[in-house]
């Protein structure tokens, strides 16, 4: 994954930590989190990936992919600029009482809910960037109300609350285009998709109605279900 020099001393052999370091980021499943934000990039033209603590993964981060509609961001060009970014998530009933920081009464009204119905529950966590760095809020997009009072970001490390954890793929390295204007080949080759479908279908209806019986007159010129 990369290569290391030791400035004070270039010919020491740094493989070891290569090595290691190669071990951190390609823990099992990084890859398939790699490769959905390369298919959301291509087909929509970004792609998002969220570096998370997770102290189960030998680096104690893990990768995580999100869908393109479950990033939220105002009209930029860089997520670096903007005042807050927001995260949509899906919660299962144990990932919810997992949730820490959240107001008691309103954590049990959302247990409630996933105890009657087998559902998942969305939940966006936005990043307000502030002077002295991130702080974390969650929202509940059923109830329209905020779980808990903002928190200062912890990716567990020192200094990452001065750090946005969320990353963009871009596949139209257009400058001038703002985050939402980027497209990908859902766009690009709409007009390409229909003709291909217009085709299809033509050929499909033409099979069908080939391999279709008719009848034919017979010597008293009867047609349709008549004709013998």
């Amino acid at each position: 994954v990369a290569l290391f020099n030791d400035l004070i001393d270039p010919g020491k052999n740094c493989v070891a930590m290569e090595n290691f370091f190669t071990q951190v980021f390609r823990y099992p499943g990084a890859i398939q989190q790699f490769m959905k934000c390369v298919d959301s990039a291509q087909l929509h033209g970004l792609g998002f990936i969220e570096i998370r603590y997770d102290i189960t993964k030998p680096g104690t981060f893990a990768f995580v992919t999100h869908a393109y509609d479950d990033v939220l961001y105002p009209r930029i060009s860089s997520l670096n600029d903007a005042y807050a970014v927001g995260i949509r998530e899906y919660y299962t009933y144990t990932k919810i009482k997992k949730l820490k920081g959240v107001d008691e009464t309103k954590k049990d009204r959302l247990l409630k809910l996933l105890e009657n119905e087998d559902k998942l529950l969305p939940i966006t966590k936005i990043f307000f960037n502030h002077d002295d760095g991130y702080y974390v809020v969650h929202w509940d997009d059923t109830s329209k109300d905020f779980l808990d009072a903002p928190q200062k970001f912890d990716n567990g490390f020192p200094g990452s609350e001065l750090e946005l954890p969320i990353f963009n793929l871009i596949y139209d390295q257009d400058d001038e285009k703002l985050l939402d204007e980027k497209r990908g080949r859902a766009y690009y080759d709409e007009a390409a998709q229909r003709a291909a479908t217009v085709m299809i279908s033509s050929v499909t209806e033409k099979w069908f109605k080939s391999s279709a019986v008719y009848g034919s007159l017979d010597e008293q010129g009867k047609l349709g279900s008549e004709a013998k």
